[in-house]
């Protein structure tokens, strides 16, 4: 497997990176507070970068694409409490500053950071979910998709509780929750009822329906032994369950399996819990496009690829060291 380094970097930690649908372009964002736009040149094979500078007022920790019927539409949340969305202007040329061919629009209705964005399956139509340290899963849809400065905030839901003690009802508890939500998945099948995964700072993984612009709680995905960092939807291609992944800075990563059921909800089964190869803390966790492959990150910079055999288990196929481990113990003994 070949890799291209990709110049200028940015001059910060560099939080997530994101592909487009096609794959020919990618987005990186840092806490330099700019965001990379990178193109394939399919004659030269190269990467162009744009810069957007000074995106945002603070750390910018998530991006995510918007599906190409929408036009070339990114989203971008940062530690500023806010989301960004940016269009390209079609009319515009390669020689126009980034400014010019990226026009913003900001939603600012989070009270803290905005930890996660994700754009749904196109099938939802645009809609856009948000992950806040509050608390709160908010999902915004477009109102004219002709014009991405009209957003409604259709859906504001308390997932875990920040204010530091437990709240009972009738029906459920809600778990105190000190730095509220971190990530967040959409089940992109197109032939099911919205569904939307998240975790945070409570340690548990949760699973939301979203029906007649309400969010239901279905089942959790079991508890961790730290915050859950990341979350991944595997894509469901022909099968009778779901799988969902989470990291949680910790050695093992978790593989959850849930069941549909006659009414179209969604019930936990099991989890396996995975060794990373090396060790290390993971991460990130991602899947392929067909949900047969998970790849994950760890702390030391390794890329690791899992696949599971007939007998259930989750074998480890392929790793990639990236060599930035020194790198990484420099960046936490010099933050």
């Amino acid at each position: 497997m070949d890799f291209v380094e990709v110049s200028p970097s940015h001059e910060d930690l560099v939080h997530d990176i994101a592909f487009d649908f096609y794959g020919k372009r990618f987005a990186t964002c840092s806490s330099d507070k700019h965001i990379k736009i990178w193109t394939l040149d399919e004659e030269k094979d190269t990467w162009t970068s744009y810069d957007i500078p000074r995106a945002h007022q603070n750390s910018i920790w998530r991006l995510s694409w918007a599906n190409p019927e929408y036009g070339q539409l990114l989203a971008s949340c940062s530690d500023d409490n806010t989301i960004c969305l940016w269009e390209e202007q079609e009319s515009t040329t390669v020689a126009d500053s980034s400014q010019d061919r990226w026009k913003k629009v900001k939603l600012a209705s989070h009270k803290r950071s905005v930890n996660d964005v994700k754009f749904c399956h196109r099938s939802l139509g645009l809609k856009l979910a948000s992950a806040c340290a509050d608390g709160y899963l908010r999902i915004y849809e477009a109102l004219d998709i002709f014009d991405i400065n009209k957003w409604d905030l259709m859906i504001e839901y308390q997932v875990e509780d920040t204010s530091m003690f437990e709240t009972n009802n009738s029906q459920k508890k809600r778990i105190s929750s000190e730095h509220g939500l971190t990530c967040i998945a959409w089940n992109d099948c197109p032939f099911e009822p919205a569904k939307i995964a998240v975790g945070g700072y409570s340690k548990i993984a949760r699973v939301l329906s979203l029906e007649k612009n309400t969010l239901k709680e279905e089942c959790e995905l079991g508890e961790h032994n730290n915050p859950v960092h990341d979350i991944a939807w595997a894509p469901a291609m022909g099968r009778s369950y779901h799988l969902i992944a989470t990291a949680s800075r910790e050695s093992t990563f978790r593989i959850h399996k849930l069941n549909r059921k006659e009414d179209g909800s969604l019930e936990y089964v099991s989890t396996q819990s995975v060794e990373s190869t090396t060790k290390s803390n993971v991460w990130r966790v991602t899947w392929n496009a067909t949900g047969t492959v998970l790849a994950t990150s760890a702390e030391d910079g390794t890329l690791s690829l899992w696949r599971r055999d007939f007998a259930g288990a989750w074998i480890n196929v392929q790793n990639i060291p990236s060599g930035v481990q020194q790198k990484m113990m420099h960046y936490y003994q010099n933050p």
